[in-house]
């Protein structure tokens, strides 16, 4: 796990360009890293925030808490039959270009929400929908 680095700077890491400093942040690649970051948190006495792709949040100037920065990545098969198929995806792929591999793949039915910014662990949160498609429809199941 990446260790937790003191006073950061999420200017980068927000689409806004908004400076904010988190008091204490991380960056996670797998859900044990997750884990334990949230553990070390708690046992600091600190608060966690989630941040994906930085889209639809206005931070404020000081967060004052573990920011936890989702970058798991990954796209895998788990099952495919004729009418449907399960893929797990990490949270911090990219919205917009899973939807476009989903595309390539032949497993249409996300097009109406391509370019909508953000990571697909906010995705359900958002509860992302356009042109009458909902991404609802379209999750069977959500890790936390």
């Amino acid at each position: 796990m990446n260790a937790l680095q003191a006073n950061v700077s999420l200017r980068d890491l927000n689409t806004l360009r908004l400076q904010s400093t988190a008091a204490w942040f991380v960056s996670v690649t797998t859900v044990d890293e997750v884990q334990r970051s949230v553990r070390e948190a708690r046992a600091k006495g600190l608060s966690t925030i989630a941040l994906g792709g930085g889209s639809n949040v206005i931070l404020g100037p000081e967060i004052d808490a573990l920011v936890v920065h989702m970058n798991i990545l990954g796209r895998e098969l788990m099952e495919e039959a004729e009418d449907q198929v399960v893929v797990r995806i990490g949270a911090g792929e990219g919205w917009h270009d899973t939807v476009v591999w989903a595309h390539q793949n032949g497993y249409f039915g996300l097009e109406n929400l391509a370019l909508i910014p953000g990571n697909v662990g906010a995705a359900p949160v958002q509860n992302i929908g356009a042109y009458g498609v909902e991404v609802e429809n379209f999750i069977a199941q959500v890790n936390v």
